[in-house]
C-alpha cells in the first residue's frame, strides 16, 4: 500500500444536487477499496490514523 493524501474530504453528499465535497479530494480511495474487499470477503475494516474523523468515509457507507 503506497502513502497517499488522506481522503477524508471525498464524500457521498458531494454527487447529491446542490452539495459539495468538504475538501479537494472527488474519489474517496478508502471507500472505493472497501468497497471491493466487501464484495470478496464480507467484512472490512477502516483503520483511520490521522487527527480528523472519516467523515466523508462514515456517509458513504452509512447512508447507502
Amino acid at each position: 500500500m503506497a502513502p497517499q493524501r488522506p481522503t477524508h474530504c471525498a464524500a457521498r453528499r458531494a454527487t447529491m444536487p446542490g452539495r459539495s465535497a468538504p475538501g479537494l479530494c472527488l474519489l474517496n480511495n478508502s471507500a472505493l477499496a472497501a468497497t471491493v474487499l466487501r464484495e470478496r470477503y464480507g467484512k472490512v475494516a477502516i483503520i483511520d490514523v490521522d487527527l480528523h474523523h472519516g467523515n466523508g468515509t462514515q456517509d458513504i457507507f452509512l447512508l447507502s
